[in-house]
């Protein structure tokens, strides 16, 4: 028998091993000739040979450590790793093979498990399960064909182009490209691609429509679904070979630069937490009733504030509800068949919470590749504005980050990604259609920053004549989301207002509405004169050696903070050469 004692990494902030009460010797070798693999956290009393493993954290995979019929000592009373110890175990154990924990053993009796162990034995103190199918994961082995999934709409294909350019590049066996949905005019690679799902309607997004349309048309097993702002590295299949087999809901860690020169960085939606243990999180209080799944303006307030809501989770740690924020998943095809998200739910309808929290319960685990980053070609003002995020540094505390600024100025990205010939036809249609005959003066600037923006929209809204009837109420909440401030609001938010507006004097509401926080975030928008691009091929930045320097003077600052904000086991090495991997380079959207 080999006995195994892992022990947490050191940033993590765990007791040390001595100060958790020993195994007598005696006891492990009363388990000698039962079980083949005997493995814990706690330290051993006596003269037993035993292997240390060290840096134990979320992101080390124990695919290939233990073998035979194990046994696992109080793993999860002692670490918060433990479903993800126990999750590599099952998926490398053959068929026949059994496992004892001693402790408490409820993971393995969660849904995506029951069908593939069966308990042999249980006691009070022990339960014993043995193998007796593959799991779902294992069934869709391998890593060399892989599904790229993209939700599109109509718009300006530019970006996409960019994307499915460095999808082509990726150094798969067999790999396939599918487009939920029917891209802009201008999009390029109509033969290298599979267009599905042109007839679901919009609006409003049905995004998890969408997805699980993808999921449907698969035809591999390795699933990568990204939404049309996200840029995959150059190395992603050696980061996924590196990584291993065998994932449950498995994202990449995003960064978005908001200059041309790698400098101005911030992390960017890609995976988040909420605390399990606050009891905000039941149908009763977060939902509203009728059976609905959708979250009412409420309560999206309240648990915002007491459930560290978007709050960005560390890679290294992993205890209550993980969850991928929709920008990118990676999973197998059965794995998502198992947990799909609800059709219910659309565009910011939190549809990327539910289903982790699904995932949590039913025992399908969400990590984090640290060995390749994904970039952001996009930034949303409402992220970008308010200069910071919330995120679990090593040691689980919530901290702000905020939006690192250029040591050297160089060339500001735009944070509103349409031109600004576009931005005055929308007003000017918008004034037309509501009655304000005087445009406003602020239109006529040569460069319209983020301030001028603002000015413009909040004059058309106070000068808007509006009907009192339904459709004339929606249609007015409508288009100042589409055409004053080109963003979706969630559902619920649509019918707060639209309620608002049909229950109150219109001008009260109109003030209410413009001191709305989301759109407080656009007072705060930093960079350039201009807020508005000159074309979407802005958003692409240039190879050039003051990029290369800076990207590794970025490089150097994760490094300083390694574990915190970001996280890559390859130190400076590693920042450095995922953010050139990452990086969209205008030659992606150049003919």
């Amino acid at each position: 028998m080999e006995v195994f004692v892992l022990e947490h990494a050191k940033q993590l902030g765990y007791p040390s091993v001595k100060k958790i009460a020993p195994i007598e010797s005696s006891y492990i070798d009363a388990y000698r000739n039962q079980v083949d693999v005997f493995v814990s956290f706690r330290p051993i009393k006596g003269s037993v040979p035993f292997t240390r493993i060290r840096d134990v954290d979320a992101c080390k995979r124990f695919l290939d450590c233990f073998y035979g019929d194990r046994l696992f000592y109080m793993i999860a009373e002692d670490s918060e790793f433990a479903p993800l110890i126990l999750w590599d175990s099952a998926h490398s154990m053959n068929i026949g093979e059994s496992v004892t924990i001693i402790g408490d053993a409820s993971y393995y009796q969660k849904e995506y498990f029951v069908k593939s162990f069966l308990i042999m034995d249980r006691s009070e103190d022990y339960t014993t399960f043995k193998k007796i199918s593959e799991l779902p994961a294992e069934q869709d082995a391998g890593l060399d064909d892989w599904t790229f999934g993209i939700p599109v709409g109509p718009g300006d294909a530019t970006a996409l182009n960019g994307i499915v350019k460095r999808i082509l590049e990726l150094n798969c066996t067999h790999k396939e490209i599918i487009l939920c949905g029917r891209p802009g005019d201008n999009f390029k690679y109509w033969s290298d691609v599979k267009v599905v799902g042109e007839d679901i309607p919009a609006p409003p997004v049905q995004i998890c429509r969408k997805k699980n349309t993808i999921v449907e048309h698969a035809k591999y097993n390795n699933l990568c679904i990204i939404h049309d702002r996200v840029f995959l590295p150059r190395d992603f299949m050696e980061g996924m070979r590196r990584y291993g087999d065998y994932f449950g809901f498995l994202g990449l860690q995003s960064i978005y630069f908001g200059d041309s020169w790698n400098q101005k960085f911030v992390r960017y939606s890609d995976y988040c937490f909420i605390n399990s243990t606050n009891n905000m999180f039941t149908e009763k209080a977060f939902f509203s009733g009728g059976g609905e799944y959708h979250f009412t303006h409420r309560y999206r307030s309240t648990f915002q504030k007491n459930a560290h809501f978007c709050c960005i989770a560390n890679p290294r740690r992993y205890y209550g509800i993980r969850y991928l924020t929709g920008s990118l998943y990676i999973c197998k095809k059965a794995v998502w068949e198992i947990c799909p998200q609800d059709e219910k739910l659309v565009w910011e309808d939190y549809e990327d919470v539910l289903q982790g929290n699904e995932a949590y319960k039913k025992g399908i685990i969400s990590t984090i590749n640290p060995y390749i980053f994904s970039q952001s070609i996009f930034g949303r003002q409402t992220i970008i504005g308010f200069g910071c995020v919330n995120f679990e540094n090593a040691r689980r505390k919530i901290s702000k980050s905020y939006y690192f600024f250029p040591i050297i100025h160089g060339i500001i990205k735009c944070h509103c990604n349409i031109t600004k010939e576009v931005f005055v036809q929308n007003i000017r249609n918008f004034c037309k259609k509501y009655g304000v005959w005087e445009l406003p003066k602020d239109l006529c600037k040569h460069e319209i920053n983020a301030t001028d923006r603002l000015q413009i929209i909040y004059y058309c809204i106070l000068k808007a004549s509006i009907s009192v009837n339904k459709k004339a109420v929606n249609d007015f909440v409508l288009d100042i989301q589409k055409r004053l401030f080109q963003r979706t609001f969630t559902p619920e938010d649509t019918e707060y207002w639209y309620k608002r507006f049909c229950i109150y004097d219109s001008r009260r509401v109109k003030i209410e509405l413009l001191k709305w926080e989301l759109f407080m975030a656009d007072l705060l928008l930093p960079g350039r004169k201009s807020v508005f691009a000159d074309s979407i091929k802005d958003y692409f930045i240039s190879k050039s050696f003051a990029c290369k320097v800076f990207s590794f003077a970025t490089a150097l600052k994760l490094t300083f903070q390694n574990g915190n904000l970001f996280y890559h086991p390859d130190g400076v090495r590693g920042f450095y050469r995922e953010i050139l991997a990452s990086t969209p380079w205008r030659s992606y959207v150049e003919d």
